[in-house]
């Protein structure tokens, strides 16, 4: 799903975000229904996922759709999410000057 949307999630605890506009997006399930991914009503892109899951709540945001980021300071990792499950790279390493 994600290779397909084009999505670079971000991830937070849902307490962290916010939708403005409730019923601005359409969620969509299927398989084991253990995630929603929502997209925007009026322009069909999507916004965001959550997990379904009481027990392990978690989000991510599509950053895609967030204005004026410099993508030349974002750590971004890759991940097999179709295959293996596994990162495809090393974790970041962050100092304190970051």
């Amino acid at each position: 799903m994600c290779r397909r949307v084009g999505a670079r999630w971000a991830y937070y605890p849902p307490s962290q975000v916010r939708v403005d506009k409730v019923g601005s997006t359409q969620p969509y399930v299927w398989g084991e229904r253990m995630m929603a991914f929502h997209r925007c009503r009026k322009c069909g892109c999507v916004t965001h996922w959550q997990s379904l899951s009481a027990a392990q709540p978690h989000m991510a945001v599509n950053a895609r759709m967030i204005d004026e980021v410099d993508w030349s300071r974002v750590k971004i990792r890759h991940f097999d999410g179709a295959d293996t499950w596994t990162y495809l790279d090393a974790a970041p390493v962050y100092t304190p000057s970051e």
